[in-house]
């Protein structure tokens, strides 16, 4: 998964979209920066709401309407797709940047057979002929691993289980070759088995292909072992980045901390109660002042309610955007005050406000 090139295929500048509601300015993406090269594999992690679909959406230019406003650059192999007139950013879909959707039950046509589905697709980017199309869509499929390629070509996608759908997804996104997939949350709504085949078959088709892969998930667990490097993001913005060996090993933010909490352990007995994270994402038109996870946070003091953080970077790459970062002497102080005062029991406080009362077990504080 390792970049043979010494400038990125993908370079995010930057990168903001806001929604003109009639509520106010919804910021979904507030100024994301990153690099990803060839071959490599990129996780964007977060909740729901976190910004992580729009931002994918974005740079592929898929959020359309009035009341969209998308600035900064997203530079692939040397072009600012975001500057790009709409009839060459067509032809740059399915060609060189491909998105396999969250659910394949919208993504594809309902009332057409999956054969053609793929076959147009080909036709339409390769300039090939029917017959053509339609042994290169068999193949397709049978690089997918669906079972009976032949019957699957001829039947419609209700006849086909969401794993066997996700797959055909899969198909018609790596039909013409792409430099860079986006990997929409593809394992949403699949059992556990289903959802492993279907990331095997991820990183299987993107070894032999040599392709550029951004996966987008909302559990950390996904992309252990399966990513280059991991972006986490909330409230539109990034708050922890670094590689996949480093957020795990040495995690620094407060939301990651949390979100890996969040997993199931194979090793707890049957029944425990999962780490849920308290209180809930913040309405992105009413942003709180200071750090946007301040009242969900368990480390929070008064500067983290008033000074928003920047994100700061160390010699080893890791960038994290807290004012006292897990393992810091600053980050046990700032809990051992939290918890003389009472405050750990209900994570959501802000001057002295209980904005969500959720209780956590507070013996696993600070270590």
């Amino acid at each position: 998964m390792t970049s043979t090139r010494d400038e990125p295929l993908l370079s995010v500048q930057g990168l903001r979209t806001h929604f003109a509601l009639n509520a106010g300015l919804l910021k979904a993406v507030d100024g994301v920066t990153f690099d990803l090269r060839a071959g490599q594999t990129l996780g964007i992690v977060g909740e729901s709401g976190s910004g992580k679909t729009v931002l994918s959406r974005s740079i592929m230019r898929l959020n359309l309407g009035n009341n969209v406003e998308t600035s900064g650059k997203a530079l692939f192999d040397g072009k600012d797709l975001l500057s790009l007139p709409m009839n060459q950013m067509t032809n740059i879909w399915g060609q060189e940047i491909a998105m396999v959707f969250q659910d394949p039950m919208t993504s594809l046509n309902p009332v057409v057979k999956i054969g053609r589905q793929v076959s147009e697709h080909v036709r339409k980017h390769l300039s090939l002929s029917r017959r053509e199309a339609r042994e290169l869509a068999v193949q397709l499929l049978k690089s997918v691993r669906i079972p009976e390629a032949e019957v699957a070509y001829s039947s419609f996608p209700h006849e086909l289980s969401g794993g066997m759908r996700q797959r055909v997804s899969i198909a018609i996104a790596l039909a013409c070759g792409p430099q860079l997939l986006f990997a929409d949350e593809p394992t949403t709504a699949l059992d556990v088995t289903v959802q492993h085949q279907i990331l095997n078959l991820l990183g299987l088709q993107q070894s032999e292909r040599d392709m550029a892969m951004v996966l987008v998930t909302h559990d950390l667990g996904v992309v252990a072992g399966r990513t280059d490097e991991i972006i986490v993001m909330y409230a539109g913005k990034i708050v922890e980045q670094a590689s996949t060996h480093q957020i795990f090993q040495n995690t620094s933010h407060p939301y990651t901390e949390a979100l890996l909490r969040s997993i199931p352990k194979t090793d707890q007995p049957s029944h425990t109660r999962l780490a849920a994270i308290a209180g809930r994402p913040p309405n992105l038109i009413t942003m709180p002042s200071g750090c946007s996870f301040s009242p969900r946070c368990p480390y929070a003091q008064e500067r983290c309610f008033e000074e928003e953080p920047p994100l700061t970077v160390t010699k080893e790459g890791h960038a994290t955007a807290c004012w006292y970062q897990v393992g810091t002497e600053a980050n046990r102080a700032a809990w051992d005050k939290n918890l003389a005062a009472g405050r750990p029991a209900t994570l959501a406080v802000a001057e002295g406000q209980v904005i969500d009362e959720v209780p956590i077990d507070i013996g696993a504080g600070g270590a």
